[in-house]
């Protein structure tokens, strides 16, 4: 479907309604630029608009300046939004890619620091049975030197 397919032509109809009819200058202004806009979201000028509402207005009146300057106006006004719109998500693109990096590093830290801690770990596991062998030792000879005290106090209390 074409742009120029999906023009709403009651609906521009009464937008110059109000534009011609309205009660005051603002209504008036207002229908105005509604009309341009349902031109323009077209992709039709004021006049190509016009034919297709199945109504001529009076050319003589705002319509000729309206329909250069605001479809202009409004077209440029569209272009502005959909610039605006495009760095706009442009710049949430880049904000999600930093913040991708920025876990994608914090991952890598992490993986860094658990292969240390497990190397740590690995290297404790290794020096354990030698430690536990010298702790079984030191107790080994404390309990012996324990015994030969006890052994010479009991020596010594039955020879008196």
């Amino acid at each position: 479907m074409s742009a120029a397919a999906a023009f709403d032509s009651d609906r521009f109809r009464k937008c110059m309604a109000l534009a011609i009819g309205g009660a005051t200058e603002g209504e008036r202004k207002a229908g105005r630029a509604a009309a341009a806009r349902v031109a323009v979201a077209a992709g039709l000028s004021f006049e190509e608009a016009e034919r297709r509402a199945g109504r001529g207005f009076d050319p003589g009146g705002f319509e000729d300046a309206l329909s250069e300057a605001v479809s202009r106006g409004a077209a440029e006004a569209v272009a502005e939004a959909m610039r605006k719109a495009r760095e706009a998500a442009a710049h949430q693109e880049a904000l999600r890619d930093e913040e991708r990096r920025e876990a994608a590093r914090e991952r890598r830290r992490q993986a860094k620091a658990a292969k240390q801690a497990w190397a740590a770990a690995e290297h404790e596991m290794a020096e354990w049975p030698e430690r536990a062998k010298a702790e079984q030792a030191e107790r080994d000879r404390l309990w012996a030197e324990q015994r030969a005290a006890r052994q010479a106090a009991e020596t010594i209390g039955a020879s008196t």
